[in-house]
């Protein structure tokens, strides 16, 4: 009787136990559970331990699973002295707190239903680490990595995509061990992480299928967009006015016109580019992916870097045949049937810097710009290849046309003295050197800039990492050279109106509208026409209006004339001599003039 006594108060003894499973626990995934522990409110991770979206922020009081081996004092230490703690305390205080979860486990081969309370974590989602790395740029060596295993044993990812899946063993049971698997969602609700994203301006860009971002490092990347610097408007009354007065009104189109009209419609689809980028908010980003700048593949930007490479070609093979023109003009050198030849060969050039980097998908937009163009830096030779090597020579064969020119104004001056002729050659000598500094500052702050490329990429990540630590309105972002970056925007934006002063703004063009037969079909369709003149009166409306122009061709006359000639001439007392100049717009136009 005491046997039978004894034996059943050690059954009850050990079915009391083994209900509550004190005899030899539970394992997960082979090792020893842990515990669950409550963190202290003056816990540095206190304010970002978060699993219960239900659950209100003011509550402090939660509870932390704590591996096997090791205390909560010890976790909390080597938090506090983790140099990196200022950039990823949230991601190290859900790496060493991951939230607690209970769990329930019925025992199947009891037919009591025996169960089993066992407490399981929630790890921190794949994604909360890879917006810690990529957002802590320069300090990647202090973070664990994404792909790690979770301590405690078992090769559970630190970091699960959405659940972590455990093998729980149960011993001691009444017929035999119990091998169940438990699921546990990843854990993504802290608080201190507030709106799932990388730091503010920053965007999250995990995905990309297409070029272009910028960003310090990973999937944290620039906005777009993102105003480094201010930029300018292109007016396009300025060009369609050359448009007008050189091709449409004239009714022969010389070389001077041609030059002209080449600047003029260069210029026109320069201004039609940049009235494209302003039309759009946002041009140069894309609208689907946030956070890319806009590639080829964007129609948009497609159709904006063709026309503005092909209007930067036009505009400088334009300006530099207006400039051998000037000189041709100014030395009174025939117009040659080479010309014809330097039209083909101006129209080859066009085509193939145009169309190369178009058929090699390289038009796209970028921080310093507000459109396309082609993309490249000092170690991509696109940009080099497919204009500088044509603008540069260009460049400087202008440089020499307006030396050589330069000199031939002072000589004539020195010869007549007249004011006329100073004016309008000085207008046009000061256009043109002007149109070189543009185009000289131009090419030159594009070399510069590529040279400062490291620098601002290392303002760029001092600025990443003072929002981190203090956020967005706390730190200023310190791009060096706005000043150059504004006279530059200022330069490349005035090549039409520089165009229309030296072009548009002639008392010649009076003449060019009055001898118009689309001009006069025009006004007569509406009841107008030119007032009639005898000869003698368009003589000197001639005279009056195409002086500027025609007081070249006398100086130049007067500066071929012979000393003897002119001592001759200089004797007489009153003589009246007339010359014919043949002009490219005012072609057998008399020119009487008194000595």
């Amino acid at each position: 009787m005491k046997l039978y006594n004894s034996l059943l108060l050690y059954f009850i003894f050990l079915n009391i136990c083994i209900n509550n499973g004190l005899i030899n626990g539970y394992l997960i995934n082979g090792f020893e559970e842990g515990s669950c522990e409550l963190i202290q409110n003056n816990s540095i991770c206190a304010p970002f331990i978060y699993s219960d979206i239900n659950q209100q922020q003011q509550q402090q009081q939660q509870y932390v699973y704590i591996p096997q081996n090791t205390t909560l004092t010890n976790l909390e230490s080597d938090l506090k002295d983790n140099p990196c703690k200022l950039y990823i305390q949230q991601l190290l205080c859900s790496i060493n707190f991951p939230p607690c979860n209970n769990i329930t486990i019925v025992d199947p081969n009891n037919n009591n239903n025996t169960n089993y309370n066992i407490v399981l974590p929630s790890y921190p989602c794949f994604n909360v680490c890879d917006i810690a790395y990529q957002s802590c740029a320069g300090i990647q060596e202090y973070l664990p990595q994404c792909n790690g295993a979770a301590p405690g044993g078992g090769g559970i990812p630190q970091f699960p995509q959405t659940t972590s899946t455990f093998n729980i063993t149960i011993n001691g049971s009444t017929s035999s061990n119990i091998y169940q698997n438990e699921t546990t969602q990843c854990n993504h609700n802290y608080i201190g992480l507030g709106v799932f994203g990388c730091p503010s301006p920053l965007v999250y860009a995990p995905n990309r299928t297409k070029d272009l971002y910028f960003g310090i490092s990973g999937d944290c990347v620039l906005p777009c967009p993102f105003e480094l610097w201010e930029h300018d408007k292109e007016l396009l009354f300025y060009m369609f006015s050359l448009l007008v007065f050189n091709g449409f009104l004239p009714n022969n189109i010389t070389s001077t016109n041609e030059a002209i009209l080449y600047v003029a419609i260069g210029a026109f689809l320069l201004a039609i580019s940049q009235f494209q980028n302003q039309f759009e908010k946002d041009f140069q980003c894309s609208q689907e992916d946030p956070g890319r700048y806009v590639v080829q593949s964007d129609v948009k930007c497609g159709i904006n870097g063709f026309l503005f490479q092909l209007g930067a070609m036009l505009s400088v093979l334009g300006w530099t045949l207006s400039s051998y023109d000037f000189y041709r003009a100014i030395h009174m050198l025939p117009v040659k049937k080479s010309f014809y030849y330097i039209r083909i060969a101006v129209y080859v050039v066009i085509v193939l810097l145009v169309f190369i980097p178009f058929a090699g998908q390289k038009y796209g937009s970028t921080l310093v710009s507000s459109g396309c163009w082609i993309t490249g830096d000092k170690t991509d030779p696109w940009p080099y290849i497919f204009f500088y090597a044509i603008v540069l020579p260009c460049i400087v064969y202008i440089v020499w046309c307006t030396g050589w020119t330069t000199k031939r104004i002072y000589d004539v001056y020195n010869h007549i003295q007249g004011k006329a002729v100073l004016f309008y050659n000085i207008k046009l000598l000061v256009v043109m050197i002007l149109f070189l500094f543009s185009a000289v500052f131009a090419i030159s702050y594009k070399f510069y800039m590529d040279q400062q490329a490291d620098e601002i990429q290392d303002a760029l990540e001092l600025w990443v990492r003072c929002i981190l630590e203090k956020g967005e309105t706390n730190c200023r972002l310190n791009i060096p050279d706005f000043n150059l970056r504004l006279l530059e925007a200022i330069t490349t934006n005035t090549w039409g109106i520089l165009g229309f002063i030296a072009f548009a703004l002639d008392a010649s063009l009076i003449t060019v509208i009055k001898k118009s037969d689309r001009a006069n079909k025009m006004l007569k369709y509406f009841g107008f026409q030119f007032q009639v003149e005898d000869d003698l009166a368009k003589r000197k409306a001639s005279m009056s209006t195409a002086g500027t122009r025609l007081a070249r061709v006398r100086a130049a006359t007067i500066l071929n004339t012979t000393s003897s000639t002119s001592t001759s001439t200089s004797s007489s007392s009153t003589t009246t001599s007339t010359s014919t100049a043949t002009d490219d717009n005012n072609s057998g136009v008399s020119i009487v003039y008194n000595n």
